[in-house]
């Protein structure tokens, strides 16, 4: 049996169905070090506490970081201008764990207070309910916005960290981070630390709190360390027809998601197996699945994982 029909026994095993993220963000890795850890776009609106947009940064890793030669671009949330089409905000120095850094946008209007001295000072004029930010390894524009324009590999894997907020259509997870205001923004929980690859999981909306490098430190601590398994699954033979059961478990911090996997080559060649996310994988065993590996892979926030797999051995009962 294929890997699609076999897919669609273990949906109705486990009363699971999956579904896609809607945009998905950068295909890079979760970032470790530098993240945008606020967004305020209602500078100098009616009833705005600031006057200026800003967007801040925060290095949650565990070394100083460069920040020349990076960029901060912003592109509307759902519009056919690229990030290229908007001015380019360049930053430069170092950012040491747990040291914010602010850059300051345009003003909207004259309303609100100065924001504390920004570490950078760009043009952008943000939107104040929706928008897309993204921390870029260069300071060059991107020609595009995640959306009409997708991005390609090369620009993607520039991408640092994004966030999408409101009704944007390019964020990292399966949805935006909530709408903005004139008097809120959206700020990443734990004072900018949070990090699960999610803007709807890692954002509140909220009233803006800007933070520059005078600001002081705020270290998030080492990055959790990869999973460990704690029950790795054992070998199984069964006869045709009947039920299959493999059992994996593993710790961490915080605590790893499981999927599990299989392969029909020996290891060389791995496929997710759709709605297949405990820690035990049930289905009914096929003469065909004879020799097929089975692994549970456990990951944690951070990107670490950890997999143990067994193989399935299927018996044929004699006429």
């Amino acid at each position: 049996m294929g890997l699609r029909p076999f897919a669609a026994v273990l949906v109705l095993l486990f009363g699971l169905t999956t579904t896609n993220a809607a945009v998905p963000g950068p295909t890079t890795a979760l970032s470790s070090t530098v993240v945008i850890s606020q967004v305020y776009g209602g500078g100098g609106n009616a009833g705005a506490p600031f006057r200026n947009d800003f967007v801040e940064l925060l290095n949650r890793g565990v070394t100083s970081v460069s920040l020349t030669g990076w960029s901060v671009q912003y592109a509307s949330a759902t519009g056919a201008g690229t990030f290229a089409a908007n001015p380019v905000t360049s930053l430069s120095g170092d950012l040491a764990p747990g040291q914010y850094a602010l850059v300051q946008m345009a003003s909207g209007g004259a309303i609100g207070a100065a924001l504390p001295a920004p570490d950078a000072t760009g043009t952008t004029n943000m939107s104040a309910t929706a928008g897309k930010v993204i921390l870029v390894s260069s300071n060059v524009g991107l020609a595009c916005n995640g959306g009409s324009a997708a991005c390609d590999a090369g620009q993607l894997a520039m991408i640092v960290d994004l966030v999408g907020w409101g009704s944007a259509d390019f964020h990292e997870g399966a949805l935006p981070a909530p709408a903005t205001s004139n008097t809120t923004g959206v700020l990443r929980s734990t004072a900018g630390c949070t990090e699960t690859y999610s803007n709807r999981s890692d954002f509140t909306a909220g009233a803006p709190t800007p933070r520059n490098t005078a600001t002081a430190l705020h270290p998030c601590g080492p990055p959790p360390s990869a999973p460990v398994v704690t029950t790795e699954p054992a070998d199984a033979a069964v006869a045709v027809g009947t039920t299959a059961t493999f059992h994996s478990a593993a710790v961490g911090v915080p605590d790893p998601t499981v999927r599990w996997e299989q392969s029909t080559d020996g290891g060389g060649t791995w496929a997710d197996i759709a709605g297949a996310t405990g820690t035990s994988l049930g289905f009914v065993a096929t003469a065909e699945q004879d020799g097929f590996l089975f692994r549970a892979v456990f990951t944690n926030a951070s990107g670490s994982t950890a997999s143990r797999g067994a193989r399935l051995s299927v018996v044929t009962p004699p006429v």
